[in-house]
């Protein structure tokens, strides 16, 4: 496992070992195609993730999450090239505090260690940044390598749901991790 040192700072940058997650701009619009142009991604990604993603939604996307009032949907950037996306989603209402997180490595990237280090990130970024007490994340049945994540992050198990996605045609299931603020190991 990657140890990782994380160093939050205060232009909407986290930093790790390896990666840095930071807010999106129009440089990224090429990457975001190559690597978020892929059905392997997007079959595990809710469908406001298109396939096939286009110039269009990749450019939505960039001018939506680009700016500091979203800073919530960081790109994960190796070496200077945007190669995935992480996300934390404070809730509202009586779910207050609660966040859903979520992420996305280009699949060049995969088993490499990377998926880690950024959900690891963005779950220390939304303990310090948010006052919720429980962070979660939605995994839908066949991304055996996002529950591997889980798991070695220390999130628990909770609930799956029976057939209640719907992707691409089929019914598949849905499996919820959850880690606790003071079951978190702050960095």
């Amino acid at each position: 496992m990657i140890p990782v040192k994380l160093l939050l700072l205060k232009n909407y940058m986290i930093k790790t070992e390896r990666l840095t997650l930071r807010l999106w701009t129009m440089k990224d619009l090429d990457s975001l195609l190559k690597y978020g142009n892929n059905l392997n991604i997007a079959k595990n990604m809710r469908d406001r993730f298109p396939h096939p993603y286009t110039r269009k939604a990749a450019i939505e996307f960039i001018e939506q999450f680009g700016k500091e009032k979203h800073a919530e949907v960081f790109a994960i950037d190796f070496n200077g090239e945007a190669i995935g996306a992480a996300g934390i989603f404070p809730m509202e209402d009586v779910y207050n505090k609660n966040a859903e997180f979520g992420y996305w490595i280009g699949e060049p990237f995969w088993n490499k260690g990377f998926g880690t280090e950024a959900a690891r990130a963005i779950i220390e970024y939304g303990f310090k940044t948010f006052s919720i007490e429980r962070i979660y994340a939605s995994v839908f049945s066949g991304n055996d390598a996002s529950k591997k994540i889980m798991t070695k992050l220390g999130l628990k198990h909770e609930a799956t749901f029976h057939h209640s996605v719907f992707k691409f045609g089929e019914f598949r299931d849905e499996d919820f991790y959850v880690v606790w603020r003071n079951e978190w190991k702050m960095e």
